[in-house]
């Protein structure tokens, strides 16, 4: 299998497009799935002065399997608007 396909693990390193680190509460380790908790911490996106963190990722093309490097992932604020693209730095 390519690397590019690799699936994501509880290994994997997420961030959001802001420098914030995603942590997971994975259903099945070690793979992830769309349906497990991502949290957002440490996010320093702002608009206007005010703050306004990614805190959860939704991922917008789910998959029946493990999410693997092409699985896609908005980054959200408490409020569920999308600030970006979920990053995934390592699987």
């Amino acid at each position: 299998m390519s690397s590019e396909y690799s699936s994501l693990t509880t290994s994997s390193v997420l961030m959001c497009p802001h420098g914030g680190v995603v942590s997971v509460a994975a259903s099945s380790p070690p793979e992830l799935r769309a349906t497990d908790a991502f949290k957002v911490s440490g996010c320093s996106f702002g608009i206007g002065g005010r703050s306004h963190p990614c805190t959860k990722v939704k991922w917008v093309q789910p998959v029946a399997g493990p999410l693997d490097r092409t699985s896609i992932g908005l980054c959200l604020s408490a409020q569920g608007v999308p600030s970006g693209p979920v990053i995934i730095v390592a699987a």
